[in-house]
């Protein structure tokens, strides 16, 4: 009788398990797996957005992108993969960018993605943010107001984009965590619940989060109240802040060399590579001139023109590399609040 017990609970505990995870599986609430993806069943996914860390190194192996976008959450948000803007040529495209993140992940991301999708074409949105530097600990600062953040997520690769068991014992993690938690089980339920809302967090197949999730703040506030909230928040990070991109007396700067190293693994890859300085709104520049970062603003720019005239001088029988500048005062960064 006791050994009968014992196997049925047992049989019953396994039956309850394997139904859980074939649950979370065919749910999959933070679109790791993409197997069923059906409209008004699961294809929105509000516990996707916060955990993209989780969800992109995968995607971007199922997608297989021609081009792969980079950079912090101004790309995952602003750069949408799936735009009719983007040429045939380019496509498929995947958005890898990663909230709370600087050029450091860029490169890690840039050499997980060398291994497993072999992109051409690379668009790297480079923050002037990611570059200030603490002068008394040498600490890059990034200030993040957004919602969520996010530590970097990529496996680690070596040069060459590879490492095996870090990889398999990643997988090893993630499966529990998106099969077998009690944490995935309620996200579950909570993606099915919540199809019906377009003004929840989302994050596409291709990486893109279109933040619906403003829609909500909208209604209950507004946008003016939202932007004044997120600039109150920059600004009191400027005030108090480092000033400066190079610790104190030096020209040495980590993420600049991260920024070198990455062009150079683009260049050892035969890659196209796209940079670009982010549209900042005219009242954000403006919080830099007043908090005193004006000259390390200035002075960011001018490092990074160096840097690809250092690579230019370096590869003079190839194409020089493009850096766009959309941070300027217009007609679309000064609109009205």
């Amino acid at each position: 009788m006791p050994r009968s017990y014992v196997r049925l609970m047992f049989l019953s505990s396994l039956f309850t398990v394997v139904l859980a995870s074939a649950f979370n599986f065919i749910v999959d609430p933070y679109g790791v797996y993409r197997v069923i993806d059906r409209t008004g069943f699961n294809s929105h996914k509000p516990k996707a957005g916060a955990n993209s860390k989780l969800a992109k190194p995968y995607n971007v192996q199922r997608v297989m992108p021609k081009t792969l976008l980079l950079g912090n959450s101004r790309v995952e948000v602003g750069m949408d993969p799936q735009s009719a803007q983007w040429p045939q040529s380019s496509l498929p495209v995947y958005n890898m960018s990663l909230p709370g993140t600087g050029i450091h992940t860029a490169l890690e991301s840039l050499r997980y993605a060398l291994a497993v999708a072999k992109p051409d074409t690379i668009v790297v949105g480079l923050d002037f943010l990611d570059f200030l530097v603490d002068e008394r600990t040498g600490n890059i600062r990034a200030p993040q107001p957004a919602a969520h953040h996010a530590t970097s997520g990529v496996p680690a690769a070596d040069g060459e984009g590879s490492n095996d068991a870090h990889r398999v014992l990643r997988k090893v993690k993630d499966l529990a965590t998106t099969l077998f938690s009690l944490n995935a089980l309620v996200d579950s339920a909570l993606t099915l619940a919540l199809q019906g809302r377009h003004d929840q967090p989302d994050l596409t197949d291709h990486g893109f989060n279109p933040r619906r999730e403003y829609e909500r703040v909208a209604q209950i506030g507004s946008y003016p109240i939202l932007f004044r909230q997120v600039e109150t928040t920059y600004f009191s990070s400027h005030i108090r802040g480092p000033k400066g991109i190079y610790r104190s007396g030096t020209t040495n700067s980590v993420e600049l060399d991260q920024l070198r190293t990455l062009i150079r693994l683009c260049r050892a890859n035969g890659l196209k590579l796209l940079l670009y300085i982010h549209p900042y709104h005219a009242r954000m520049l403006e919080g830099y001139r007043i908090a005193g970062l004006w000259p390390a603003f200035e002075e960011w720019k001018r490092a990074l023109v160096r840097i690809l005239a250092e690579d230019a001088a370096a590869h003079p029988a190839m194409p020089p590399l493009e850096l766009w500048d959309f941070s300027g005062y217009n007609e679309i960064t000064a609109e009205r609040v």
